[in-house]
């Protein structure tokens, strides 16, 4: 191996061992942004279980307002007794 092939392979092990670090550093800066993904994602499947909720809430207040409007129907309909 002559100095000209033994330079090129030092600024290859250096090139890799930089590419090393910056792997690295991506990996440290990633790992928060991924924690954030998964918050994000327990979010919403507990956003959707309350929109059935909410769903169900709005569907008892329809109902009792029918209830409460066919109750004044029947009142008025029978003279007020």
């Amino acid at each position: 191996m002559n100095n000209l092939e033994r330079e090129e392979l030092r600024r290859l092990k250096e090139s890799v061992n930089e590419l090393a670090i910056q792997v690295a550093r991506l990996t440290t800066a990633v790992e928060p942004l991924l924690r954030l993904q998964e918050e994000q994602v327990a979010l919403r499947e507990r956003m959707s279980g309350l929109e059935g909720f909410r769903a169900a809430a709005v569907w008892l207040c329809g109902l009792s307002g029918l209830a409460a409007g066919l109750r004044a129907l029947i009142t008025v309909w029978n003279g007020g007794r």
